[in-house]
């Protein structure tokens, strides 16, 4: 999981990811982007 929380002029949220070991890379679990809520 990768949380932005703290972005210029754009949305703050978290990303849910699988790591791919064979080939040393991220890929993305879910299609949408969950919001964080307002603080």
């Amino acid at each position: 999981e990768i949380l932005i929380a703290k972005q210029r002029n754009g949305p703050t949220g978290r990303i849910k990811l699988a790591f791919i070991s064979e080939c040393t890379k991220f890929e993305n679990l879910l299609e949408d982007i969950e919001e964080a809520p307002p603080e």
